[in-house]
């Protein structure tokens, strides 16, 4: 279907099941190991102390224990975390920061400049929690994980592989990105992936970019958060999306990340169920990288129980900037805003209302004609005749002034994506960003 379309099913309740977020935000542990580069003694050797740390990580990693790496090049080679269980232990990786590395003994200001970069890691087991502590956006993060093997069409940075019982792991300020760029001839694929059943996955604050296939593939997961991240180019090979949630993957939650270019699809749901997506941000700044769809929802059982609230769309080029819906139940579309869309339709599908739109234009035609309330079917839409935005030439997508007010919603909807209460001036902006004086 070219153009706009609408299959609206009124009367949907939101899903009624909010997955359990509160585990995994208080992780505590009985002892502390202190770890530097490889290549060289310190010490003892034992990881005692800064003057006697480990000489890269040890094989043997102890359950209940944070260990502080200092900055330095810690090897390619993939790293397997398999540490039998006890309970519900963790074991921690922690960069170490100036205000944060466990001990002053033997401390300098050197072991914390910098990131620690190392190889892939294969989890096997379950109960892990690596923290780069540092790092926003694009830059400064504490841990940056590479492979050298950028020819290999199989590649992953983070990886639950095939014999993986993988659960309860936590990845916070990483910096994720293969071969850490995406020239043409490069078939390096996936930055976090697993065909098997995992559950219980937190990755918030890491930036995950250049992947020919996916950033975040799955089949199976179940419980699955990702806040605060920043995710750019992807989906230039088979099952391309920066998220490809499949397989009976559900109790997703997808918020206040910024998605920057891809391929196909930004969002790909193909058999998933519980799946929030809100206060997100997604842009192009590749003009001549065209996408499929912005969120589709397609495949072998579709998806149900799905929201897209509050969301901003800019500056997107190709076939569908919207949301495509083939076949699932329950999907509601409320509160986002398209603006600079070059597309040849914004389809907008499932239950969808309260949206705004600026300057969108449907290519396909010569001249392009304007995607406008002659073309977007919706009962409160609304269509800007100014520029919404602080500087979207910069990409400052904040509001400039407030927009006509969307739909009130109840929490976890009732923040943006810089935490701001919604609607405290009267009037509930749509879009991932309140405005605020």
């Amino acid at each position: 279907m070219l153009g706009c379309g609408s299959d609206s099913e009124t009367d949907k309740p939101p899903p009624e099941v909010a997955p359990d977020l509160s585990w995994g935000e208080h992780v505590s542990f009985d002892t502390v190991r202190f770890v530097r580069p490889p290549g060289e003694t310190y010490g003892s050797g034992d990881g005692s102390s800064w003057e006697n740390a480990y000489a890269g990580l040890p094989s043997g990693l102890e359950r209940g224990t944070r260990y502080y790496l200092a900055s330095g090049d810690y090897g390619s080679n993939p790293f397997r975390l398999e540490t039998p269980e006890d309970g519900e232990r963790y074991i921690g990786l922690f960069k170490a920061t100036a205000n944060d590395h466990g001990d002053d003994v033997g401390w300098n200001t050197d072991l914390g400049e910098g990131p620690a970069t190392m190889g892939p890691v294969a989890i096997i087991t379950g109960y892990y929690l690596l923290d780069g502590q540092v790092g926003q956006r694009t830059s400064g993060y504490g841990f940056e994980l590479r492979t050298d093997d950028c020819q290999n069409d199989q590649a992953k940075i983070v990886n639950f592989p095939w014999d993986s019982a993988g659960h309860h792991v936590i990845l916070r300020h990483l910096d994720l990105g293969l071969c850490g760029s995406l020239p043409d001839e490069q078939p390096s694929h996936d930055v976090i992936y697993g065909n098997v059943v995992v559950t219980h996955v937190r990755v918030e604050h890491c930036y995950l970019h250049d992947a020919n296939r996916g950033h975040f593939l799955t089949r199976g997961w179940r419980n699955i958060l990702i806040d605060g991240c920043y995710f750019a180019r992807s989906g230039r090979f088979q099952e391309n999306s920066s998220l490809n949630f499949g397989g009976g993957t559900g109790d997703v939650t997808v918020r206040n990340s910024t998605f920057e270019d891809t391929q196909s699809t930004f969002v790909s749901l193909r058999g998933a169920d519980n799946v929030r997506v809100y206060n997100n941000v997604f842009f192009s700044v590749l003009g001549e990288w065209e996408i499929y769809s912005s969120i589709e929802i397609t495949g072998d059982g579709g998806a149900d129980h799905v929201v897209v609230y509050g969301n901003t769309f800019v500056g997107l080029h190709g076939l569908n900037t919207g949301i495509r819906l083939g076949d699932g139940t329950d999907v509601q579309v409320r509160n986002n805003l398209w603006a600079g869309c070059r597309t040849n339709q914004i389809m907008l599908t499932g239950d969808h209302d309260y949206n705004a739109f600026y300057d969108n234009l449907r290519v396909d035609h010569d001249p392009p004609i304007p995607l406008d309330a002659e073309r977007i079917e919706e009962d409160h839409a609304v269509f800007l005749d100014s520029d919404p935005f602080v500087d979207g030439a910069a990409n400052d997508l904040h509001l400039a002034s407030p927009i006509p007010a969307g739909e009130s919603l109840e929490a976890p909807y009732d923040t943006d994506l810089d935490g701001n209460p919604r609607g405290t001036d009267g009037n509930w902006d749509r879009g991932a960003y309140e405005f605020a004086e």
